[in-house]
């Protein structure tokens, strides 16, 4: 099942990189390209902004909640000591759904990255052909 999301992304994808192509195709003018170009750059910028933030975010959720667990454990919390045997089971109970909420949008952040990265270089050649 997971490997079917990673296809679905994928084909997504490559169905957004299909109608960039269509775009740029059936443009006519060098102003109508200057202009697509340079909108599908910023939907790009801000496409990569929104997932990279949100991929740091998580990062950060973990980060944050390792060390406070850390700090409850070093000042003894009560609910810690009555309800957890050793740290390890701490550790595992309180990070389990941050850690895979990560596992699983990670192999999607590189997916989306390497196609903003096409997209990217596609919109750039197109501008600068036009601008030449």
């Amino acid at each position: 099942m997971k490997i079917l999301k990673y296809i679905y992304h994928i084909i997504i994808n490559i169905i957004k990189l299909l109608i960039i192509l269509l775009i740029f195709n059936y443009v006519n003018y060098w102003f109508e390209t200057l202009v697509i170009g340079l909108l599908i750059l910023i939907y790009i910028t801000l496409e990569f902004y929104i997932i990279s933030n949100g991929y740091s975010e998580v990062r950060k959720l973990i980060w944050f909640a390792e060390e406070f667990i850390k700090l409850r454990i070093i000042f003894k919390d009560p609910f810690l000591i009555n309800n957890y045997d050793n740290d390890d089971d701490i550790y595992n109970d309180i990070l389990e759904t941050p850690k895979k909420t990560l596992d699983w949008i990670t192999p999607r952040f590189y997916i989306s990255m390497i196609f903003s990265f096409i997209y990217y270089i596609i919109c750039l050649f197109q501008i600068i052909s036009v601008i030449k």
